[in-house]
């Protein structure tokens, strides 16, 4: 008996592995989803010269559907809304939410709250926009 338990101990704390191991799978593919649409929305920016409202709530949209984040107003973009010329930088900076980064959190003693983190891309396109 007593080694039936002490296996069955091991097995639970073993699985905690694989559990993480699809968690990181998970994160990893709405990170390279999150990506895909910052790279698509960056298209459109570089032609019209800057982030119209109309840019930024297309990506806002498109980073919900695909991120589905617990807190949809952390999703942060910021970007210049003031057109520039071609040949100019267009500086921007996307933040979104990464939730539920260690899967057995609860059983490990770490909060909900903890368990978040954000991830920022940032840098410059340049313009195409010719006004």
């Amino acid at each position: 008996m007593k080694e039936f338990i002490t296996g069955m101990a091991m097995l639970l704390l073993l699985s905690v592995f694989l559990v993480q191991f699809t968690s990181n799978q998970i994160i990893h593919e709405k990170l390279l989803f999150a990506q895909k649409d910052i790279e698509e929305a960056l298209q459109t920016v570089k032609r019209d010269g800057c982030f119209t409202p109309e840019n930024k709530a297309e990506l806002l949209e498109k980073l919900k559907k695909d991120i589905r984040p617990a807190d949809e107003a952390a999703i942060i973009i910021r970007g210049s809304d003031i057109p520039v010329r071609r040949g100019e930088r267009i500086e921007y900076s996307v933040t979104i939410p990464i939730d539920n980064i260690v899967a057995a959190n609860r059983f490990l003693g770490i909060s909900d709250s903890e368990n978040r983190a954000d991830k920022e891309y940032k840098g410059y396109v340049t313009s195409e926009w010719t006004g």
